[in-house]
């Protein structure tokens, strides 16, 4: 009454033999892990564990050379594991310090692999290559899941030197350095000190910025210490970091009661709260990029029902946004792809505009073609790697085709105009 994965999986001997002798015990019927109200289900919790401690010696123990962090987890977390294994399904023969070992190896070093919804439920892997790679805050790589049915991919997201460590991102890229080092201490037991968080401006991304009412820009004294003071660079006022948090989480509570393309809203908010954060401050960049996201794109605020003041407005905030993500999430990244098409949106529609209205010299609109066809080409290359159908995949499908529209209409305009700003191909 298991249900497994799939009756054409290739190890499917290994859940017929190895396993359901262990978990018949378990009952004849054990309901799908989707049809649960708990979050973790002990019986599928257990069953990755048995699964490590039935492996080959030689393979069990490669595994077990990983880091468990079993001192800094909470007293009796694996527990439930260790019934389930020893007592539920007898198999004394595993130590209870051996079940305790793989549960927090495989707690700590697994991927998460999450999926829509209907296709299926989300799941942990062990990756034995990819699980080895360590955090940065600036990754050099990223796990592809949809080229290779069945398979995790790692794949460079920026170009990596020879002898360059390889880096994975676990979680909360895009935020603050509070949030984001309490979020990985949390879930896999480290302060990060990479050198995002060694920098106070976090290497001029300024996610973790405030503003001072001199005008100047707070920023931690002592970045890789979660309690260090803020310190304004000009006038040198003082916040402690638990008036940071306040301050920071006062935004959050606000932020969350508005609807996401509630516009009106959103610019009040920002307007209420942009002299206290750095115009880059991770919660401010979330605000200015639901604008972005916005303008242009839900029904009544289309690109032609807006202001050109509004659509000069949404290119600022998407340049900040992409000023900073190409600083902590450079190379492919669907956050960078977005960013750069949204660019090209408006950029394109303001061009055509003012061209078809004899506000913009044939020459400067030949210029602002050329900028849309830098955006897509970038949006198209960052956009790689996305499941087909999903937003990422259908926006860098238009990303080509735009490509070839935007070479067409600048290689015609500059041979009717008998000039060549650029090449074009």
């Amino acid at each position: 009454g298991w249900p497994v994965c799939s009756d054409t999986c290739p190890e499917i001997w290994r859940h017929v033999a190895s396993e359901c002798e262990v978990i018949r015990v378990s009952g004849d019927s054990v309901r799908d892990n989707r049809e649960l109200d708990d979050e973790v289900c002990p019986l599928y919790r257990a069953i990755m564990v048995l699964r490590v401690l039935q492996l080959e010696a030689e393979d069990r123990d490669y595994i077990l050379e990983f880091m468990d962090h079993i001192e800094d987890r909470e007293e009796g977390d694996a527990d439930p594991v260790v019934q389930t294994i020893r007592g539920l399904w007898g198999q004394e023969q595993w130590s209870e310090e051996l079940v305790r070992r793989v549960e927090g190896i495989l707690d700590v070093n697994t991927v998460e692999h999450r999926v829509q919804v209907g296709e299926g439920p989300s799941g942990r892997a062990f990756l034995p290559i990819t699980s080895l790679a360590s955090h940065s805050c600036v990754s050099n790589s990223f796990k592809d899941k949809v080229s290779v049915p069945g398979w995790v991919v790692t794949r460079a997201k920026v170009a990596i030197s020879k002898g360059e460590e390889i880096t994975f991102h676990y979680s909360a890229g895009l935020k603050g350095r509070l949030l984001r080092r309490s979020t990985l201490h949390k879930g896999w037991f480290f302060l990060c000190g990479c050198a995002r968080c060694q920098h106070p401006g976090e290497r001029g991304a300024e996610l973790s910025s405030l503003g001072c009412e001199c005008g100047g820009v707070v920023r931690p004294v002592r970045p890789l210490d979660q309690e260090t003071e803020y310190r304004c660079e000009e006038c040198g006022a003082e916040l402690a970091s638990e008036e940071v948090q306040e301050r920071e989480e006062r935004l959050r509570a606000e932020l969350e009661t508005c609807y996401t393309t509630d516009t009106v809203a959103l610019e009040q908010l920002l307007d209420k709260h942009k002299a206290a954060f750095h115009p880059k401050h991770w919660l401010i960049l979330i605000i200015k990029w639901l604008l972005v996201t916005s303008w242009g794109r839900v029904a009544g605020i289309k690109h032609h029902q807006l202001e050109e003041a509004v659509l000069e407005r949404k290119l600022i905030y998407a340049r900040e946004y992409l000023a900073a993500v190409d600083i902590v999430d450079p190379g492919i990244s669907h956050n960078r792809g977005m960013t750069l098409w949204e660019i090209h949106a408006a950029t394109s529609f303001l061009a055509n505009k003012r061209f078809a209205e004899e506000r913009l010299s044939p020459v400067r609109f030949i210029e602002m073609l050329s900028e849309c066809l830098e955006a897509v080409r970038e949006a198209k290359f960052s956009l790689q790697f996305n499941k087909e159908g999903s937003n990422e995949a259908e926006m860098r499908r238009a990303a080509c085709e735009a490509e070839m529209k935007l070479v067409n209409g600048i290689n015609t305009f500059q041979s009717m105009l008998g000039i060549k700003l650029k090449e074009t191909k």
